[in-house]
């Protein structure tokens, strides 16, 4: 129990840092990008929170549970680095 509330605090976290600077991108790729990253996150999100309540009451020790989570909030965060980065104009 001693870790995965702080796993839940960096999910919000995360969440609370995107919804303050997330812009869509005009591009099509980009924009994919970053829906699949948030949908990520989400799916993290709810990942962590499971995780939580079996690992902590029911297991009584570790599984996947908060591992995969945390792989997919990284996941999330690098589509949202990569749907974020702007694409340079050809000059004319």
């Amino acid at each position: 129990m001693r870790s995965r509330h702080i796993y839940i605090l960096l999910s919000s976290l995360v969440h609370l840092a995107l919804g303050v600077y997330i812009r869509l991108r005009p591009h099509k790729v980009q924009k994919v990008l970053q829906i699949s990253g948030s949908a990520l996150l989400t799916a993290a999100s709810l990942l962590l929170l499971y995780a939580f309540v079996v690992e902590t009451y029911e297991l009584h020790g570790f599984s996947s549970f908060s591992r995969y989570g945390l792989y997919l909030s990284l996941a999330g965060v690098g589509l949202h680095l990569f749907g974020g980065l702007e694409i340079p104009r050809r000059r004319r």
